[in-house]
């Protein structure tokens, strides 16, 4: 990665938290911003009368069945709570409407956040919007740069397939080979080769433009936010229990996401709040850069909240030496006007 307010070029890995997304330049100055897990269900109100199909409907009444008409409640409690109740009810052969209602909300899930990000990403005129942040970071990255990210949107996908160029292989660069639908999520235009590694984007809890309904291989899906994808194992829910074992490619991504975490010397952390009840996450993290004796050179973390920024550097201790240099900065912004020359 190239730093060039530091005149810094060292190995990157990037962490993206759903911070990232809402503190996006094309969210600035606005009341429609993509909801977090605490503000989920209030964010879904505001944007009711521009979802699809009345799922927003189904959702918001079985929330409120469940918790109580405030809506008082996070949406991975949500989830989970839904999840148990689902297979509670499966397990032993309990049958009913609202048995019927459980797995509808689950199997329409990947359906509804589409569409969540679809009324909030895309122009009236059916464009994608964009960063300016994460199109600085895009440009900043070099081949054997690695992010991990916890998002389900497309931002950082765009913005690597506008500024990255040859450094950047959609078919290669999620941490496992796809061969479908990869023309429109790179760019190979112009003077130069095509380098031998790409940078990885590690999506760790899946993404809106896998199509991962084919046998034996994945696509990428042109339009992330439109595509009717219910029913289809492209993202893992927002549960505690998250079942990454069970998933071949997804377990391939974590593993290279250890491995990404280890080699350091540089930890970028945007937007990344070390949520309490995603302990996977955690251990990730915390094991990753705890193995082996090197220490980070530079530790850079993006974050309004200062406890969520003292929280990272919790999480992260062992690999902090008496050299480690750590930067705090209050938004990506900030991070952005690092990055750029």
């Amino acid at each position: 990665m190239k730093i060039a307010r530091l005149s810094l070029e060292k190995r990157a890995a990037v962490i993206l938290g759903a911070g990232a997304t809402r503190g996006a330049s094309c969210f600035k100055n606005t009341w429609k911003v993509p909801p977090l897990d605490g503000d989920f269900f209030s964010k879904i109100q505001m944007i009711a009368d521009e979802l699809p199909g009345g799922e927003s409907a189904e959702l918001l009444s079985l929330a409120r069945s469940e918790f109580g008409e405030e809506l008082d409640v996070s949406m991975e409690k949500f989830f989970t709570q839904i999840e148990f109740l689902d297979t509670f009810h499966r397990d032993l052969r309990i049958r009913g409407p609202r048995v019927r209602r459980y797995d509808d909300i689950l199997r329409n899930y990947v359906g509804t956040i589409a569409s969540v990000f679809g009324a909030i990403l895309l122009e009236s005129n059916g464009r994608e919007k964009s960063c300016d942040y994460h199109d600085a970071l895009a440009a900043a990255l070099q081949p054997r740069d690695v992010i991990l990210s916890f998002n389900y949107d497309c931002l950082m996908d765009r913005a690597l397939q506008k500024h990255s160029g040859k450094r950047w292989s959609a078919g290669r660069g999620y941490g496992f080979e796809i061969k479908k639908g990869i023309e429109g999520w790179q760019n190979r235009a112009g003077k130069g080769r095509i380098a031998k590694e790409s940078i990885l984007l590690l999506k760790m809890h899946g993404s809106l433009n896998w199509d991962r309904r084919w046998r034996g291989y994945t696509k990428l899906r042109s339009e992330p936010y439109t595509s009717d994808v219910r029913g289809s194992n492209e993202i893992i829910p927002p549960i505690w229990n998250k079942d990454i074992a069970g998933d071949n490619k997804l377990a391939g991504v974590w593993k290279m996401a250890r491995m990404a975490l280890r080699r350091g010397p540089i930890l970028l952390v945007v937007g990344y709040s070390v949520p309490e009840t995603d302990l996977l996450s955690q251990a990730l993290i915390r094991v990753a850069t705890s193995e082996g004796s090197r220490k980070l050179s530079h530790l850079i973390i993006a974050n309004p909240d200062l406890e969520a920024r003292a929280r990272v550097k919790r999480l992260v201790r062992k690999a902090i030496g008496d050299r480690t240099r750590v930067i705090e900065l209050e938004t990506f912004e900030e991070l952005a006007e690092l990055l750029r020359p």
